[in-house]
Formats: structure tokens, C-alpha cells, sequence
């Protein structure tokens, strides 16, 4: 979705600039004590986080000095396991100490009338971000059936424990619902994403000028979908947009972007056995019904 916008008049697109795979972004979550879900309530100083998002929304150029490429090549050579360790622990190795001595944020450009920043991590600072900068937002949700189906067919683990105890702690803080522990890993990753999604309801609630678009409403329909979403930002659908998304509309895995847009709606079917089914229906009952009524927006 993000790069088919990207495919309007004069855009440019910037690929999750806050990933877990960004040495800058590894950088902002050690400095300024965030996680990768970077939970951030409004007023909240943040300064390295917000370093990383003034150079992606002025246009995301990566620097291609030496510095910036040692310090990608010194956090590759770390493995993601242990760059996750590393940061809860506050225990750096001497590479990470190296990659994040070296790392530059992104840059502006001059050449973009439009920058389309994606993130699947800042759900818990989309708030925070609106109040720092006023972009244009749109927000993308999709059943949490298909959302859980989709991290495990990719292999995403589930959250570790502190992980796990900051999504408690953020349903607790936002929605005063006390999680229990848990060993279940469907339910561990269940529980993270319910959070994620709950999180943008209550922005998409109390920003009327957010764009929403429902990830199954789009995969029924996605050159519409997608075309209504661009004229309410202000973007120009285009031929390149059009052709972009014909595209895309075939066969694909893992991180691919491609995909059959008509086999997305009800995918987490075929995807999702019964114990797993029943595991995301715990995590549902413990929240109220209410976080997830914003019908009215569709």
C-alpha cells in the first residue's frame, strides 16, 4: 500500500525507517529507552526517536559516507537475537557500541513534493508523532485473525517476556485491562498485536482527519481502495499507481509484497489451526468490545 502511494506524482517512498533491521533506529530505542514497539505517550521527550522521523518525513535519504556504512555493516554482523538481548539487557557488544557510534539519521531531499514514510512500528507513537510533526496519516487494520496468521507464517517468535509485560503494561496504562501471564506462544503474539490494533482504533477515534483503510476491504478491492485512500490524503491516483498495483496482485511469501489480493480477505482459514484459533480468543475476550467499535469511520 505504501509503495503504490509512493507510485503518485512526485512521491518518494521510505521503507520502515524505524525496523529492527535500521542501525539508527536501534541507536533511538537504546538512547532514548524505547522497545521496537517505541511506546510514546504524548509530551514525552524523545529525542533521538524523533531524529529518526524529522530526517524520514523530509525525505529519507540514506547517507553513503563510510560512517554510515560501517555502522551497517558492524549491526549486521550482529545477530538479530542478540542485538535484542543485547539492548534489554544494556549489556552492548563492542559492534553494537560500533554501529551505533557510526550510525547517521536519514537526510532530507529536495526532490520529493511527497514522502510516504511505512512503519509497522509505531503504532504506540502514532500520537506522538501526529502532535511532533502533522503528516498526513493514513491507518491500516486488519483482522487480527489474519494479522496473527500472517506473523507466523513469516516466523516472527513470539514477544519475549519483557516484551510481553510491556504490551500488560500498556493495556493496563491505556484500556485498564489487567493481562495475565502467559506461556502460550499464539497467545503471547496475539496479545501484542491486539494492543498494536487497539492502539490505532483510539487515534483513528480521535483524529477524524486520519485516513482508515481496512486491509480486507482493500484486498476485495484494492485499486479503489487504494485510489480513495490517495484522494483523501491529497495524493493524485496515476497510471504508475494503477499498473503498480496489477502488479502486485500475484503470488508471493514472506516479506514479499506481493500477494493475490482476493485470497487476503479470509486467509487466517486456512492458516490458523483450532488451538490457535482458540488462543486469539482469549486474547479477545479479555478486552472490552468497545476498543474495537470505530465502524462508524469505515
Amino acid at each position: 500500500m505504501g509503495r503504490a502511494l509512493a507510485c503518485t506524482p512526485d512521491a518518494v517512498y521510505v521503507h520502515e525507517p524505524d525496523g529492527v533491521h535500521e542501525p539508527f533506529a536501534f541507536r533511538a530505542r537504546v538512547r532514548d529507552g524505547l522497545n521496537p514497539q517505541a511506546a510514546l505517550a504524548v509530551g514525552t521527550d524523545a529525542p533521538e526517536y524523533e531524529r529518526l522521523w524529522r530526517g524520514a518525513l523530509a525525505g529519507g535519504r540514506q547517507s553513503r559516507s563510510l560512517r554510515e556504512q560501517v555502522a551497517r555493516v558492524a549491526y549486521r554482523s550482529v545477530p538479530a537475537d542478540v542485538r535484542g538481548r543485547a539492548r534489554q539487557a544494556g549489556h552492548l557488544p563492542a559492534r553494537l557500541k560500533l554501529a551505533m557510534a557510526c550510525a547517521t539519521p536519514l537526510r532530507p531531499r529536495t526532490d520529493a513534493g511527497t514522502v510516504v514514510v511505512k512503519s509497522v512500528n509505531a503504532a504506540l507513537a502514532a500520537e506522538w508523532l501526529w502532535e511532533r510533526f502533522h503528516p498526513r496519516v493514513l491507518v491500516v487494520t486488519r483482522d487480527l485473525r489474519n494479522v496473527v496468521a500472517s506473523w507466523l507464517e513469516i516466523g516472527f517468535g513470539p514477544p519475549g517476556r519483557r516484551a510481553y509485560d510491556a504490551m500488560r503494561h500498556e493495556a493496563m496504562v491505556r484500556w485498564g485491562v489487567e493481562l495475565a501471564p502467559s506461556a502460550d506462544p499464539v497467545e503471547r503474539t496475539a496479545t501484542l498485536c491486539t494492543v498494536l490494533l487497539l492502539a490505532l482504533h483510539d487515534g483513528i477515534r480521535s483524529h477524524p482527519e486520519w485516513v482508515w483503510l481496512v486491509h480486507e476491504d482493500a484486498a476485495r478491492d484494492p485499486r479503489d481502495s487504494l485510489a480513495r485512500a490517495a484522494a483523501a490524503l491529497g495524493l493524485q491516483w496515476s497510471d504508475a499507481a494503477d499498473e503498480f498495483v496489477e502488479r502486485s496482485n500475484r503470488p508471493g511469501a514472506g516479506y514479499a509484497t506481493n500477494r493475490v489480493a482476493e485470497e487476503l480477505a479470509e486467509q487466517w482459514k486456512s492458516r490458523l489451526g483450532l488451538d490457535q484459533l482458540r488462543a486469539v480468543d482469549r486474547v479477545l475476550e479479555a478486552f472490552p468490545e468497545a476498543l474495537w467499535q470505530v465502524a462508524e469511520r469505515r
